[in-house]
């Protein structure tokens, strides 16, 4: 009765070891390529958000100039109705110095031609008018004084709104300053944390690949049958680890 080959067992357990090998290598290749596809899914998002972002800027800021230029074009327009305004007054105050002046012209020569009709008439009247007239002119210097006072409280109001708007124009930048350091240093940190997130992941994928081969040796060891007759090839095959 013929003996059974007992070198081919062994041969077979070594192309088991080979295929078993290439499945692991090609394993490995998959779950890299995958990995790799994620990392740049990541990195493409994580560019849009950014661009979302500085589109964001690019138009707050074009609102903030928006403003600023229809805030000055209003401030322009208010400087130009108020020099019109005084423009008007000074004109009016000119008109009614001369009809003043034209009304003291009047006067005199009335005086005159009473002065020739009646000498003591033309004495009281002249004093009556004199103390009138020194009555009006300090009613008139007076109404003056009183419209020269409300203008400056006016330019002083004025100012004191001006000095105001410009504070708070002041407080805006300073609290959009403030903001756009936030959002650079919330930025920073969301970096930050994704960095941390992605050296997590690459960790555990390493420890579940590591588990993943040590099951696959561990099962290779429980494949071999202790009864069979081993050759030293197949003794040589069973000490080396498994090609990776």
């Amino acid at each position: 009765m013929d003996q059974p080959k007992t070198d081919s067992d062994p041969e077979d357990i070594e192309v088991d070891k080979e295929m078993e090998a290439d499945r692991v290598e090609a394993e490995k290749r998959h779950l890299k390529k995958k990995m790799e596809e994620e990392l740049k899914q990541q990195e493409l998002e994580h560019q849009k958000q950014i661009e979302e972002k500085r589109l964001q800027d690019l138009e707050l800021t074009r609102k903030l100039e928006l403003e600023k230029r229809l805030e000055l074009e209003r401030k322009q327009e208010e400087e130009k109705r108020l020099e019109e305004q005084r423009r008007i007054e000074k004109k009016q105050r000119e008109e009614e110095q001369r009809l003043l002046e034209k009304k003291q012209e009047e006067q005199r020569l009335m005086a005159l031609e009473l002065k020739r009709q009646q000498e003591e008439q033309r004495k009281i009247e002249e004093q009556r008018r004199y103390e009138e007239e020194q009555n009006r002119i300090q009613e008139l210097k007076r109404s003056e004084e009183q419209k020269r006072l409300e203008e400056q409280k006016k330019l002083e109001e004025q100012r004191r709104i001006d000095e105001q708007k410009r504070i708070l124009e002041e407080q805006k930048k300073l609290e959009e300053q403030k903001r756009i350091l936030e959002e650079k240093k919330r930025v920073e940190e969301q970096k930050r944390i994704d960095e941390q997130k992605e050296e997590q992941l690459k960790k555990e994928m390493n420890a579940q690949l590591q588990k993943k081969l040590l099951e696959v040796r561990k099962e290779e060891e429980n494949q071999k049958s202790p009864g069979v007759s081993q050759s030293p090839r197949t003794l040589k095959a069973q000490t080396e680890s498994p090609k990776t």
